[in-house]
């Protein structure tokens, strides 16, 4: 991983559970730009780039405790852990003035792919699923309309 770009007057925060880390609360009303930083990938490989990676060098922040994921496409291993649009956008609630509607419509995004994702699985009826279900998506059911029936 490449060094973050920072330009000067911006404050970097790392979204990471590091030991030491601080409230991202901290910096709901900082003066300063903020860079937020959101290392991807398993708990492993994040850890790995906050530690010994260019990110090592920044300020980790935490989420407060807003309850539990919406993620249920797999198990989350950690506890209190988050799909990665899920923490972002519970940052930029924070981060941000007009943070309640970024969030809002980041995490309502992220309801629909996450019951759309469920349906194509043959986890969900089609009237489950926040905002329907595309008529394409329908016409090309690999399920099949009889599938979709026995659900």
């Amino acid at each position: 991983m490449q060094a973050p770009v920072i330009g000067a007057g911006e404050l970097p925060l790392v979204l990471f559970p590091a030991p030491g880390a601080l409230p991202i609360t901290d910096f709901a009303n900082s003066s300063q730009p903020i860079v937020l930083i959101v290392p991807d990938g398993s708990w492993p490989q994040a850890r790995a780039h906050q530690q010994r990676g260019p990110l090592r060098h920044h300020t980790c922040v935490t989420l407060p405790s807003l309850g539990p994921s919406q993620y249920r496409l797999r198990s989350e291993p950690q506890l209190g852990g988050l799909a990665t649009l899920e923490a972002i956008a519970r940052a930029l609630r924070i981060l941000e003035r007009d943070g309640d509607a970024i969030s809002a419509a980041m995490l309502d995004l992220f309801c629909v792919m996450v019951e759309r994702t469920l349906w194509f699985r043959g986890k969900l009826r089609d009237h489950e699923v926040a905002g329907g279900i595309p008529a394409a998506a329908l016409a090309d059911d690999p399920r099949g309309a009889a599938t979709r029936a026995c659900m």
